[in-house]
C-alpha cells in the first residue's frame, strides 16, 4: 500500500521536530541573552532574551481562522 504524502501522520514528525528545534533555539537565545546582559551590554542582552522568549512561545501558538 503506497503512503499518502499529505496525510497527517507523515506531517506530525516534522512538526514535532520543528517545535523542538524552535524550543531549543529559544532557550539558547535566552541563556545567551542573560550571559550577554550580565557580562557585556545589558541592552543587547535584553534583545537576545526577547528573541529567545519569542522563539520559546512560537511553537505553542496556533494559527487562527478568521473567516
Amino acid at each position: 500500500m503506497p503512503q499518502k504524502p499529505f496525510s497527517a501522520r507523515s506531517r506530525t514528525g516534522r512538526v514535532a521536530s520543528t517545535r523542538t528545534l524552535l524550543g531549543v533555539l529559544g532557550f539558547a537565545f535566552a541563556v545567551i541573552g542573560i550571559g550577554v546582559g550580565w557580562v557585556i551590554e545589558p541592552l543587547a542582552g535584553m534583545a537576545f532574551l526577547i528573541v529567545g522568549a519569542f522563539l520559546l512561545i512560537l511553537p505553542f501558538t496556533r494559527p487562527h481562522d478568521e473567516e
